[in-house]
C-alpha cells in the first residue's frame, strides 16, 4: 500500500474519482485553528511535488495563503494600495488605465492561485491582434451602412507596459505567499520595433519658416528655448525664474510640470539624470530677459488676478499652462504654417540631431537631454550617425595611408 504521508508533504490520499488529493497545513490562525490548503493531481507524485513546493513557500514566508482572490482583484489592489505612493502620478494613471482597459476584462474571474503562463500568453496574443480600442461613429442603417472597422492590435511597447504591471503584481504575490511562483516570467513578449515612433527632426527650411512665423507669437521665447536646449515639454513649462543663473549663464532643470487625472502639479524630472544644469549662450539669456519683460507687462495688466508662481512661461494671468493645451496651441501654429507631420516634441529631436551632426559625442548629447542611459540616446538617434561613421572611417583611412607613406 502506498504511504499517505511523507516528510514535508502533508497528508495525501486517493479520492473516489481516481484523482489524488493533498492536504497541507497552511497556517494557524489567531484562535489556534489550523488552516488547510488542498492540491490535486492525476498521480500521487504530482500532488507530492505540489505539497513540497508549499512546504518551501511556508519555510520562506511563514505561511501559505488560503484566500481565494481573483487575478483582477489582486492587480487592482497592487496598483491602488501598494504602488500608489511609489509611482509618479502619470505612471500611476497609466497603470490604472491599462488595468481597466486591458487587464481586468482580459483575465475575467480567474483565481490568482490558478493563473497559468498560458492564460497570460493568451491575453497578450489577443491584445496584440485586437487590443486597440476603436472609436466607432454612428453608422447608417440599411444597404448604405459601412462595415465595422477591422480590429487593431496594441503596439509591442504597450504590450510590454501591460506585462510590467502583470509581472510586478505577481512578483509581489509570490513575496506575500499568495502564489508559489510567478507565471508571467515564462511568457514570450512581442519584439519592440526599432524606432517605433520615429524621430522626425525639422529640416533647415522648416526651422527658418518657424523662426519667421513665431515673431509675433506670445510663446515665441518658449519655442526658441526649446530649439536651443532640447528640454522636455514638462521641464519647459515647469521652469522657474530662480532656476536661471544670469551670472554663470546656466539653466537649472530641477522640476517638471505634469498634468494627470485633471490636475496640474510639479514633479521631479523624468529620470535621475533629468536633474541637470545646462550651460547656455548669451542669446538664450537675452530671450529670457525679453520673456521676463513681456511677463511684467502681463502682470500689470492682470493686476490682482495675477497668480505668482515664479514660472517663466505662464498663461496671461500667471497660472501654469496645461501641457496638453500648450501642445494643441503649437499644433494650430503648425497648421497655419502648413506643416502636418511635426509635433512639439520633434523640436527636442531636432536639437539632439543638430548636436550630433555638429560633432558632439553621444554621451554629451545624452547629458543635455537628461536621458537615463547613453545607450537609449544612441538607439534613438542612430539614424543620424551614418554620416558621422563615414567621417570616422575617412579619418582612420587617412591615418593609415599617412603611415604607409612614411614607409
Amino acid at each position: 500500500m502506498a504511504k499517505n504521508r511523507a516528510h514535508g508533504e502533508g497528508h495525501i490520499r486517493k479520492r473516489v474519482d481516481g484523482r489524488w488529493e493533498g492536504i497541507f497545513t497552511a497556517a494557524i490562525d489567531a484562535d489556534g485553528k489550523q488552516q488547510f490548503k488542498n492540491v490535486y493531481g492525476k498521480t500521487r507524485k504530482q500532488v507530492a511535488d505540489k505539497l513540497r513546493e508549499l512546504a518551501k513557500q511556508k519555510e520562506l514566508y511563514g505561511f501559505v495563503s488560503t484566500k481565494k482572490v481573483s487575478v483582477a482583484e489582486w492587480i487592482e489592489h497592487w496598483i491602488t494600495e501598494i504602488m500608489v505612493h511609489s509611482l509618479r502620478k502619470t505612471t500611476y494613471q497609466t497603470y490604472l488605465s491599462l488595468f481597466k482597459t486591458h487587464i481586468k476584462l482580459g483575465f475575467g474571474g480567474i483565481l490568482l492561485q490558478k493563473l497559468s503562463s498560458a492564460d497570460i500568453q493568451k491575453l497578450y496574443n489577443k491584445l496584440t491582434k485586437e487590443g486597440k480600442r476603436i472609436q466607432v461613429k454612428k453608422q447608417k442603417k440599411g444597404k448604405d451602412a459601412s462595415p465595422p472597422p477591422e480590429p487593431q492590435g496594441l503596439s509591442p511597447k504597450t504590450i510590454r507596459q501591460v506585462h510590467q504591471i502583470v509581472r510586478g503584481s505577481l512578483n509581489k504575490a509570490v513575496q506575500d505567499g499568495l502564489i508559489v511562483r510567478n507565471p508571467a516570467l515564462s511568457v514570450k513578449l512581442p519584439r519592440l520595433a526599432k524606432n517605433e515612433q520615429p524621430v522626425n527632426a525639422w529640416s533647415e527650411d522648416e526651422i527658418k519658416k518657424l523662426l519667421v512665423d513665431i515673431r509675433e507669437d506670445r510663446m515665441r521665447y518658449a519655442y526658441m528655448l526649446e530649439l536651443k536646449t532640447g528640454i522636455r515639454r514638462g521641464e519647459l513649462l515647469g521652469l522657474k525664474w530662480d532656476s536661471i543663473d544670469w551670472d554663470n549663464q546656466t539653466v537649472n532643470i530641477k522640476q517638471t510640470l505634469v498634468y494627470a487625472n485633471g490636475e496640474i502639479y510639479f514633479s521631479e524630472p523624468k529620470t535621475a539624470k533629468g536633474r541637470r544644469i545646462l550651460e547656455v549662450e548669451p542669446e538664450v539669456l537675452a530671450d529670457l530677459k525679453r520673456q521676463k519683460a513681456q511677463q511684467a507687462e502681463e502682470r500689470l495688466k492682470a493686476g490682482p488676478l495675477w497668480q505668482d508662481n515664479d514660472l517663466v512661461f505662464t498663461k496671461e494671468d500667471g497660472a501654469p499652462i496645461n501641457p496638453n493645451v500648450f501642445s494643441r496651441r503649437f499644433r494650430r501654429l503648425l497648421d497655419r504654417m502648413g506643416i502636418k507631420d511635426k509635433r512639439f516634441h520633434d523640436l527636442r529631436h531636432t536639437f539632439a540631431s543638430l548636436l550630433i551632426l555638429a560633432g558632439e559625442d553621444i554621451l554629451r548629447v545624452s547629458e543635455f537631454l537628461g536621458h537615463a542611459k547613453p545607450g537609449f540616446t544612441l538607439n534613438t538617434y542612430s539614424h543620424v550617425l551614418p554620416g558621422k561613421k563615414r567621417e570616422t572611417a575617412k579619418k582612420i583611412n587617412n591615418i593609415i595611408e599617412g603611415l604607409k607613406s612614411q614607409i
